[in-house]
């Protein structure tokens, strides 16, 4: 369960209080230091190809493909699907700064993270969604599948207009690392989806590059991180460097892709329990944390890095508690705090936002993530549907100490006790 502020004082030791301390005062510092980085003429780093996607066109069901063409057909219209929010017409040049459905709007202004919240109806939530441009690689998808240049074309733009009203720094968009991390993934997806890029695109392309370097030194500089706390928050920015420090190109890079690889697989181990519960308690935010680390696994796999195989160890038993908790169309249970944060929109998403009015829709519906897991794994429920699109099937799971055994699945009853989860099924 997560802890108050106040226990953690009670709780923690004088030397992490002290480490604490030490770092908070000297946050600033560090902020500054790396935001002046931003200050360099040329931007030092160059965008490189990484297949986080397997390359061709996945053999994905017509089912699929009809629901991300669709997806994107909308999207070229100006229509924006969300989860909690239904279908918003925000039209070719959305105002990324507005909470659209209060129709209040943040200054385009350096704004704190202690700022965004205003107490005045608007929700911060709702220009943080749209802004994690998690539709960009909906387009690339359906790019690869049609090779219609519509959904290129559309994702260029809509990325372009982004980068034009939201400089580094300004605006809502940039008041918390987390928002930065997983825009900054979005847009490393859809670079992956339609790379290689054409000549008459390098200079679009570099500036794309500069936008992510910017994403880089902003995340850095403002990493959500405590020795007292941690969070998905943290665990965001990690992942989200993680990913940069794969696809970006320089000097600098090649320490950082070793360093953010190690504090991700370090990070494991202290927000997941040993039985595999996020420590949050909280189903959804376990769901959240289970895609952030596998999104990490995937870059690993792409870059051909082995991973810990204590992170493989710690990952499958996320996996594992899922699956024990589905239902057999893969809907978890709603227990803890709970929103519908995503690394990357899965074709459980695309099928309620597209087919299900709002109040029928329900963000615990996982069955491509354990999908997923289960071609990496080993499990009982899911689609893999959404795992085609990593060139994953059920054959080439990764090696794992004690990889889920047939026997294990069907069984009716499951505990977790540091977790303090028990599994009983009829």
């Amino acid at each position: 369960m997560r802890r108050s502020f106040r226990d953690v004082l009670k709780q923690e030791s004088p030397v992490s209080l002290a480490r604490e301390a030490i770092w908070r005062t000297r946050k600033r510092w560090y902020r500054d230091r790396v935001l002046a980085r931003l200050d360099e003429e040329s931007c030092p780093v160059k965008f490189r190809e990484v297949h986080y996607y397997a390359s061709g066109i996945p053999d994905v069901h017509p089912t699929s493909r009809a629901l991300i063409i669709a997806c994107a057909d909308e999207i070229c219209e100006g229509k924006f699907p969300f989860l909690g929010y239904g279908t918003q017409e925000l039209g070719r040049e959305p105002k990324w700064n507005v909470d659209f459905i209060s129709a209040l709007e943040w200054p385009s202004a350096p704004i704190r993270d202690h700022e965004v919240v205003r107490l005045d109806g608007s929700d911060v939530k709702v220009p943080y969604e749209l802004s994690r441009l998690q539709f960009l690689p909906i387009l690339g998808k359906a790019y690869v599948l049609t090779r219609r240049e519509c959904y290129r074309e559309t994702a260029k733009r809509l990325l372009s207009h982004w980068m034009d009203t939201n400089p580094v720094g300004i605006g809502v968009n940039w008041s918390i690392a987390m928002e930065a991390a997983l825009r900054a993934m979005s847009i490393c997806f859809l670079l992956n989806l339609i790379s290689p890029l054409r000549p008459e695109e390098e200079g679009w392309l570099e500036r794309v590059t500069q936008s992510l370097w910017h994403h880089f030194v902003y995340v850095e500089a403002h990493i959500e991180f405590s020795y007292l706390i941690s969070s998905n928050h943290y665990l965001s920015n990690v992942v989200g460097l993680h990913c940069l420090s794969q696809f970006l190109e320089g000097p600098s890079m090649v320490p950082k892709r070793r360093l953010y690889r190690r504090l991700v697989e370090a990070e494991i181990q202290r927000q997941v329990y040993e039985d595999g519960g996020d420590y949050e308690a909280s189903i959804g935010y376990h769901a959240l944390v289970a895609q952030m680390f596998t999104s990490a696994l995937l870059l690993m796999r792409a870059s051909k890095l082995a991973p810990d195989p204590s992170f493989l160890e710690r990952l499958r038993r996320m996996y594992r508690m899922m699956d024990k908790l589905a239902s057999p169309s893969g809907q978890l249970p709603n227990v803890g705090d709970c929103d519908d944060g995503r690394v990357e929109l899965l074709l459980d998403d695309l099928q309620q936002m597209l087919l299900l009015p709002v109040p029928e829709r329900n963000s615990l519906r996982m069955s491509n993530l354990l999908g997923v897991g289960k071609c990496l794994f080993g499990g009982s429920h899911g689609s893999t549907e959404d795992a085609k699109w990593y060139g994953l099937t059920e054959t080439n799971r990764a090696s794992s100490s004690a990889v889920n055994q047939p026997q294990a699945c069907r069984e009716k009853v499951a505990i977790f006790p540091q977790s303090g989860v028990a599994i009983a099924k009829t």
